[in-house]
């Protein structure tokens, strides 16, 4: 392409011993020659209004956009009330569903911003302002981090623009390596006014919209008839579902078409900062920020629909399918977990504790123990022949849902009578993961999975298609954790290494069956946690009583005391590869249960499954000087082990204790 680097000069000129806090404003012709491979962060609060983020997500797909992140920041209309955070995760969830579906590569799961409004220090000074912390800021500040001033991090925002004021207030000095391209700030968009202020007066801003200027509604940018001369599929027909539903535009694309095709910006006004949130335009320096006057709607239009032609009709990357999980030691069946409750729609069974637990040879509704008001979730692996696209269909009654993995293929959710609904997903050879959820309120009760593929007519999945893990049988170390069970009367969580354990074992997974009692008891599991992929992982124990679990040592989700069935949940940023992992849990008396799931890339939230569990442990590596101390606390006597590498301390033993730096 015809871009070269002429943005930052006015950065360079300021010296490379000078901290800076305080970009200067961009001009239109710098923002027109921003480099091709400048690092993207896509940040929105509404992910299927609009189709900007189809655009930029298949510019990624096909290699012509550096993607680095995508974020979800709250939506602020009527401050905050109008649409919560589980909406917006609800919707992204579903438009991520369809681009995992049709294998669009190179765009990274989303993360969460900010969720609320800037708090305005009574001082009025931006310094002194507290920031929203979140992901999101944290990776506008990591990706802003690796940028520079000629080549910045680039970053179009569609919904408020606190996430990226966050940024700025929690490191300063990325002002001169970002560039952020909003939407909106003076409209529904600019519900935070304090976070405008700090980013129009110490970042560099371009806004489009409401000011002076808005899409056009004769005649459209985008009409619905133009969806029609694409390649079908369920991509193009969501985005055709959303621009008819909603507007004819590219709602919050203006930004990502300025960097994109930066022709079809053709005027920008200068504007001054005069208040919170007020400016005037201005027609010489100094300004703060630029607003467009001007813009060929038309080459809007005209661009969006071709790249969607490109991604579909042989001129991007072909579809590459998911790659398929391969677990060691599977054996034909599926495991099943049988819930009973009164439901309208399914429920979120990973936070319930199941009535019972065991294995089936395909999707079999017999163990239940009534007929009515109960639910099913069917894990484990489908094997396909070949590399391709593959169809999965069920008809149930009342509602049920298929994924493959973390993506949902199938939705036929609800209160109805035998229905079927279908659903598309590219797929390599070999075992994915699969998971049916299931339930049934009253009257008739019926479930039936069926799929259609390469070599395959639509029929039901046979029970020789469909795997399942033994407890233990594909983490490579044996049971899936070791336990240690103690009885006792306790209001919260004990020290358990204090106490004496009743018996010691392993099991497959977090199974409370193998106590002796139904009250007055406590577990301890522990072992090692394999993650497939780094990235921020979140934790969640549902639990009757309290229950804590443990990464690498360091307390991730708290959950103790006497309660009924609760979760609670906790995030952690860990490495791809093994993590120790201890859980401890306590029941009094009543019910009892214990749920462990977590959600992370890639991976929608699910029980942890036994493939991801090994009872052998992971010794933590020890700092220097570092102690390993075992059984009590300051000033009791321990065994003390200096300067072994964790190598051969995960050959000598499993440790139950803690580091700690003398």
């Amino acid at each position: 392409m015809r871009r070269y680097s002429v943005l930052a000069a006015a950065v360079l000129s300021l010296g490379a011993a000078q901290s800076v806090t305080d970009a200067p404003p961009p001009t239109l012709a710098e923002l027109q020659n921003l480099p091709d491979d400048c690092p993207l962060i896509y940040d929105n609060d509404w992910l299927r209004d609009v189709v900007d983020d189809d655009y930029v997500f298949l510019k990624a797909h096909m290699g012509l956009a550096n993607l680095k992140g995508v974020v979800l920041s709250k939506d602020l209309w009527e401050w905050g009330s109008f649409y919560s955070l589980d909406d917006a995760r609800r919707d992204f969830d579903g438009e991520y569903a369809i681009i995992r579906r049709m294998g669009l590569r190179n765009v990274p799961d989303y993360v969460i911003g900010a969720d609320r409004l800037l708090a305005r220090p009574s001082s009025g000074r931006i310094e002194d302002t507290a920031p929203v912390d979140s992901p999101g800021a944290r990776l506008i500040v990591e990706e802003a981090l690796k940028a520079s001033p000629q080549k910045p991090l680039v970053v179009f925002v569609g919904g408020p623009i606190n996430t990226v004021a966050s940024a700025y207030l929690m490191n300063p000095s990325i002002c001169d390596r970002m560039v952020v391209m909003m939407i909106d700030i003076t409209g529904y968009n600019g519900k935070d006014p304090w976070a405008n202020y700090v980013v129009a007066n110490r970042c560099r801003l371009v806004n489009f919209g409401a000011s002076r200027i808005w899409w056009p509604k004769s005649p459209s940018v985008l009409p619905p008839e133009r969806f029609d001369a694409l390649p079908q599929n369920d991509h193009v027909a969501e985005m055709k579902r959303v621009v008819t539903t909603f507007d004819h535009s590219l709602g919050d694309g203006a930004g990502p078409m300025l960097f994109f095709r930066p022709e079809s910006w053709k005027a920008v006004v200068k504007c001054l900062v005069t208040g919170v949130f007020s400016f005037q335009d201005v027609n010489s320096d100094p300004y703060d920020f630029l607003d467009a006057s001007s813009v060929d709607f038309g080459m809007m239009g005209d661009e969006f629909f071709s790249t969607v032609e490109a991604a579909y009709s042989g001129g991007g990357p072909a579809p590459p399918g998911r790659d398929p999980e391969d677990p060691d030691g599977a054996v034909n069946g599926l495991d099943y977990a049988y819930y009973e409750g009164t439901w309208d729609r399914l429920p979120d069974f990973a936070a319930l504790g199941p009535v019972k637990r065991g294995e089936v040879g395909g999707f079999d509704l017999t163990p239940r123990a009534r007929n009515d008001f109960f639910g099913f979730r069917f894990s484990g692996y489908v094997k396909v022949p070949a590399d391709g696209t593959y169809k999965f269909f069920t008809s149930s009654d009342d509602g049920s849902r298929l994924y493959v993995g973390s993506t949902l293929v199938v939705d036929n959710d609800g209160l109805h009578a035998m229905q079927e609904r279908e659903g598309t997903i590219v797929l390599k050879a070999g075992a994915h993961a699969l998971t049916v959820d299931f339930f049934e309120r009253d009257g008739g009760e019926g479930l039936e999975v069926r799929w259609e593929g390469p070599g395959i007519s639509k029929g039901l999945i046979p029970a020789s298609a469909l795997y399942r893990v033994p407890a233990g049988g594909g983490g490579g170390g044996g049971a899936a954790l070791a336990y240690e069970y103690y009885e006792g009367t306790w209001d919260r969580l004990p020290d358990f290494g204090a106490l004496a354990a009743a018996k010691r074992g392993t099991v497959g997974g977090f199974d409370l069956s193998v106590r002796a009692r139904d009250d007055n008891f406590g577990f301890v599991f522990t072992g090692t946690l394999e993650v497939p992929a780094a990235g921020d992982w979140t934790f969640f124990t549902s639990s009757d009583d309290g229950s804590r679990l443990w990464i690498d040592g360091a307390l991730v989700v708290d959950n103790d005391g006497v309660h009924a069935m609760q979760e609670r949940s906790g995030t952690v940023a860990l490495s791809a590869g093994p993590h120790a992992l201890r859980v401890e849990f306590f029941e009094r008396d009543g019910g009892e249960g214990l749920v462990v799931s977590w959600q992370g890339h890639g991976v929608g939230k699910q029980e942890i499954p036994s493939s991801s569990l090994s009872a052998a442990a992971v010794a933590p590596p020890p700092s220097d000087g570092a102690i390993l101390e075992g059984g009590g606390g300051e000033g009791e006597e321990g065994c003390g082990l200096l300067g072994l590498e964790a190598a051969v301390l995960a050959a000598l033993l499993l440790w139950r204790g803690a580091w700690r730096s003398r």
